[in-house]
């Protein structure tokens, strides 16, 4: 199915009807109460009392574990379907006197609460079609509370880079991630966007729409990498069919989770790459680099002086227990003197003589054999000067004149 996705619209409610958003936001009494108030300044009363006390501006850590765990910027909770662009809002802002810094903790704990329904849901049941389990036990054990189930989950988006010809820049997509679909889809917009080059299918693969009984079929198909946000994983070259009626930018289909070796975890909201354990629903925030506090260099001087102390100290209490090691192993191990044959010493040398001499002999027979080729070339004033050949030219001067009749055509 290309439309996996199911838009649900739930009935607004109106401040009459729910007393907690009039508690959230109070009405002021002033004459400006109803204006809007810019947040860098709040406004004051008579008293000089701040009306608005606005939290401190977030920090790099704070937005990177927003943006990482589904969260909003304005009313600073994470695994909300609100954002900071929305007109509502899941929770209240907080002010500047109940704010604390979010940290990895708020993180887990929103994690943990993030499956439990907010209010409770009751069945209503005929009661001549009661049905009973027979199970072990008695009445008199213990009664198991189980909290209801929600109606509805947020979706497994993964928050990537993807990049193409086209783009200059990697482009932060948030695809979405199906098990439930065979095949991995993309949008044609986002493949014209990225300049991907289109390829044509063996044969065409026949697809249905969720909400319409017409069926089409999918002819093209592209192939790219996606990358984590920290650069931490990066996905296989899959085939992503290019489907025009896609409900989203990107599916992450059965191929691309089974051949990139992912595990999904629907109750802990993972998905985790399992030769190397990396969470792309859940990624670990770095850590701060440590800043070194900067020395004068009176201080750097007296520091490299006693290092050089210690490094002089060291090597001399190394070089004693290296004489003291040698020391022993002479006393264990004593010398061994090598036992030399005087006679075959003797007869070796007389052999290697003997042998030189045959050479010698060897060498002056070849040079009186071959003596016209080893001697030494004669000087330029003693080479022969007799002429053998001379060609007397008539008129060294004489030009050649060209020939001046026409030439056949055939020629």
């Amino acid at each position: 199915m290309l439309k996996t996705v199911t838009s649900w619209t739930l009935p607004s409610v109106s401040p009459e009807t729910n007393p907690a958003s009039r508690a959230s936001t109070p009405l002021s009494t002033s004459a400006g109460g109803n204006r809007p108030k810019r947040l860098g300044k709040p406004s004051v009363n008579g008293n000089s009392t701040p009306l608005n006390k606005y939290p401190p501006k977030l920090t790099n850590n704070e937005r990177a574990l927003l943006d990482n765990n589904s969260g909003c910027r304005k009313c600073h909770q994470f695994f909300v379907e609100c954002r900071t662009y929305s007109d509502s809002h899941e929770f209240p802002a907080p002010t500047s006197e109940n704010y604390h810094e979010l940290t990895q903790a708020n993180v887990d704990a929103a994690r943990r609460r993030k499956g439990k329904s907010k209010s409770s849901v009751a069945a209503v049941i005929n009661s001549s079609n009661v049905v009973s389990a027979v199970l072990e036990g008695t009445d008199s054990e213990d009664k198991i509370s189980v909290s209801p189930a929600p109606y509805k989950l947020p979706h497994f988006r993964w928050r990537c880079h993807v990049s193409g010809p086209r783009s200059e820049f990697p482009l932060t997509v948030r695809p979405l991630l199906d098990d439930g679909a065979h095949l991995a889809l993309i949008h044609p917009d986002l493949v014209d966007c990225l300049g991907l080059k289109c390829m044509k299918l063996d044969k065409p693969e026949p697809v249905s729409s969720a909400f319409s009984s017409k069926d089409s079929s999918l002819m093209e198909f592209v192939s790219f990498k996606l990358s984590s946000l920290n650069g931490s994983f990066t996905s296989h070259l899959v085939p992503f069919l290019v489907a025009p009626s896609l409900c989203t930018q990107i599916i992450l289909g059965l191929p691309w989770l089974s051949h990139n070796k992912l595990v999904i975890d629907y109750s802990t909201h993972t998905c985790t790459h399992r030769p190397s354990g990396y969470d792309l629903l859940n990624p670990v925030v770095p850590s701060r680099a440590h800043i070194f506090e900067s020395k004068n260099k009176t201080t750097l001087k007296t520091d490299l002086k006693k290092m050089d102390n210690r490094a002089r100290e060291v090597r001399q209490v190394l070089i004693h227990e290296l004489k003291s090691v040698c020391a022993m192993i002479r006393l264990t191990f004593p010398p061994e003197r090598v036992k030399v044959d005087m006679l075959a010493a003797v007869k070796e040398c007389i052999e290697g003589i003997a042998l030189l001499e045959k050479l010698r002999v060897h060498e002056e027979k070849l040079k009186d054999k071959y003596r016209p080729i080893f001697e030494p070339i004669p000087h330029v004033e003693d080479l022969p000067s007799s002429v053998t050949a001379k060609i007397q030219i008539i008129n060294a001067t004489k030009t050649i004149a060209a020939c001046s009749y026409r030439c056949p055509k055939k020629f």
